[in-house]
């Protein structure tokens, strides 16, 4: 089990959907791993996220998606409004 995330993936999101899902809307522990992870990854350099990548690649990857693929975001809020984790279909 990946402690970035600890093995909590959110009904009808992926792994890394729901790393990136609970990121936006502020759902991780203050006092957990997983902000303090989430923190460090979002503002390392390409080097450091290429470090980061051998221990997490699900996060780092969900990031990158999130960061790079257009209409990933859009994606996501829909796949989270189908399974009931939004009231509206986009923040």
């Amino acid at each position: 089990m990946n402690p970035a995330h600890r093995g909590l993936c959110l009904p009808g999101l992926d792994e890394g959907e729901s790393f990136i899902f609970r990121w936006q809307f502020n759902l991780m522990d203050p006092a957990d791993f997983a902000e303090a992870f989430t923190r460090a990854l979002i503002i390392a350099d390409s080097e450091n996220t290429d470090r980061l990548a051998r221990g997490f690649p699900v996060e780092v990857q969900a990031l990158r998606e999130y960061r790079h693929v257009d209409g990933y975001w859009g994606a996501l809020c829909d796949k989270a409004y189908a399974a009931g984790l939004m009231e509206n279909r986009s923040p």
